[in-house]
């Protein structure tokens, strides 16, 4: 990506060495409408507004009514929309989507919606205002504001977990065909994608893999909502287990798949992950870690350095650089074989037994 590249930091550096006005309004337009934005796509997103522009132009009045809203701040707030670009407000008043604003479609296929609905939540959003009582503490702001961990607060929170579900699931879905792309599944035998929420990932890569076999495993209550997979075309290739994987994992695979899974746990938790993982593969077997890697520079990709801000906010993970993930697997018994990119964000690390 463009943020990647040399000639993007080469441009910032220049940009804000030769211009301090630039520099302080690039500065001002993150403080500024950066969070208050992020909470109107979540509005926008909440109240499906884009589902019900979807069939053409609408007045404030017809919006209003769908959403059961106060009609003047509606309006307010399709304003705001307009000028992120999401809405257009024709001439006699109504308002249209945008190109940009079709992301936010239920259906539409970038997964966007589940997303801006997530980051937006109170359960989500309110520890980002606890941020430097995190940074000076060192503890995560979460479980200090609910007397809880996240994953016990969504056993007991249902509606808060579908959101948080969906978004696993949509995140899964666009990042499958990247990762199916990336790297070689036809090798195994059978795939256990651990804490896999409703298959979509296990789903991808099973299609684009006829011989495989796949066993989704996760909470016993996020499985019971995986209908999508245990319908689909490759349902009769699949098992679903419910279990915790801090207890035990499926015995005898070869290959265990782990998104997005490893860096929302501490080095001790995720090394108890990893060691049980160990016991139950298979001596040839492989652990393929889809997470996000850290270069050991200050790299100009601000995705994954907020996103380890994230992790360290809301609960005692970490987004982990190359000699971090060596050291979590010796400590588990297992050796880091390589680093996969998947030209999507993420990279998959795959590691063996020592």
């Amino acid at each position: 990506s463009i943020l990647e590249s040399d000639a993007f930091h080469l441009m910032t550096t220049q940009n804000t060495q030769a211009d301090p006005a630039a520099q302080a309004s690039e500065l001002f337009a993150m403080i500024w409408p950066g969070g208050l934005a992020a909470q109107a796509v979540y509005c926008a997103a909440k109240l499906k507004i884009a589902d019900i522009l979807a069939k053409g132009p609408n007045p404030v009045a017809a919006i209003a009514e769908v959403t059961k809203t106060d009609s003047a701040a509606l309006h307010r707030l399709l304003r705001a929309l307009c000028s992120l670009k999401l809405l257009r407000e024709l001439p006699g008043g109504d308002f249209e989507l945008t190109p940009l604003g079709q992301t936010l479609q239920s259906d539409h296929p970038s997964g966007t919606r589940p997303w801006a609905v997530m980051l937006g939540a109170p359960f989500i959003w309110r520890p980002w205002g606890q941020l430097l009582k995190t940074v000076r503490s060192g503890e995560p702001a979460f479980p200090r504001m609910h007397d809880c961990s996240m994953y016990e607060y969504l056993a007991k929170n249902p509606r808060d977990a579908e959101i948080y579900n969906a978004a696993m699931n949509a995140g899964a879905t666009t990042a499958a065909a990247a990762i199916v792309e990336s790297y070689d599944f036809s090798q195994f035998d059978t795939i256990v994608d651990l804490g896999g929420g409703q298959g979509s990932l296990l789903k991808g890569i099973l299609e684009a893999n006829p011989n495989p076999r796949g066993i989704l495993f996760d909470l016993p209550a996020v499985v019971e909502t995986a209908n999508n997979l245990r319908n689909s075309s490759v349902g009769g290739r699949c098992e679903l287990v419910g279990g915790d994987f801090f207890q035990s994992v499926p015995p005898g695979a070869d290959a265990y798949l782990l998104k997005g899974i490893i860096h929302g746990f501490n080095d001790e938790h995720a090394t108890r992950i990893l060691t049980n993982i160990k016991t139950a593969m298979r001596p040839d077997g492989k652990i393929l870690i889809v997470d996000v890697v850290l270069s050991e520079s200050n790299e100009p990709i601000p995705e994954k350095a907020l996103m380890d801000l994230m992790m360290l906010t809301l609960v005692e993970g970490r987004e982990r650089t190359e000699p971090q993930f060596r050291s979590l697997l010796q400590n588990a018994g297992l050796q880091l074989q390589r680093i996969v990119d998947t030209n999507g964000g993420n990279a998959i690390v795959e590691a063996v037994p020592a």
